[in-house]
């Protein structure tokens, strides 16, 4: 899978802001990595040498730096943290296990699933009968949080995922991930090889 500044999902989902802090972008497919080089999140150095390691971090920082949509301004701001804790804890295990079911023989590929089901596609399809979005009716930090790995889900069955009883979840989900904001932070690269120029983002 491409990377353009982090694996982690969080990162491809901020909004654009002034071109104030312009990002150097190395994509790489995961498979092409030596061994030497296994990572599950890609720190972001700030231009002032801080490192922000958790893209949860990074999100916020680059949400105070420029937040038009007002996503982390939010009463809700304990239940919008809870649920993401949630997503990035015992929903990206149990999702992590259904992507890659081979990998962890010790249980069917249908138990990951219904684990994942169980933690956090019903309980999110619930709190969307009644709004368009998981706590208010405009987006918010859960729900582009949230949203890349709820898409990474539906990709591993998608006839599954589009017939399964959660029209509010698909629907939500359509809704972010085929947005232009969504679709423009999605730019494919070519995979960065040693001599390459850089990309600027």
């Amino acid at each position: 899978r491409e990377s353009l500044l982090m694996t982690n999902a969080h990162y491809t989902t901020l909004p654009q802001w002034p071109n104030a802090y312009p990002a150097n972008v190395a994509s790489a497919t995961l498979k092409s990595l030596n061994e030497d080089f296994i990572v599950t999140e890609l720190p972001l150095q700030l231009p002032n040498g801080h490192v922000l390691e958790e893209s949860l971090d990074i999100m916020r920082w680059a949400l105070e730096q420029h937040d038009p949509q007002g996503w982390l301004r939010l009463r809700e701001q304990e239940e919008a943290l809870a649920l993401i804790a949630l997503n990035d804890g015992p929903f990206k295990h149990a999702l992590d296990r259904y992507k890659y079911a081979s990998r962890h023989p010790e249980r069917p590929m249908q138990a990951w699933r219904d684990d994942a089901v169980d933690l956090m596609l019903a309980p999110l399809n619930r709190r969307l009968v009644d709004r368009p979005f998981l706590l208010r009716d405009t987006p918010s930090l859960a729900d582009m949080a949230i949203a890349p790995f709820i898409r990474q889900f539906a990709a591993v069955d998608p006839g599954w995922f589009d017939s399964a009883p959660f029209e509010p979840l698909q629907a939500w989900t359509k809704r972010i991930v085929h947005s232009t904001l969504f679709e423009a932070v999605m730019t494919k690269f070519v995979a960065w090889q040693p001599g390459d120029t850089e990309v600027t983002f």
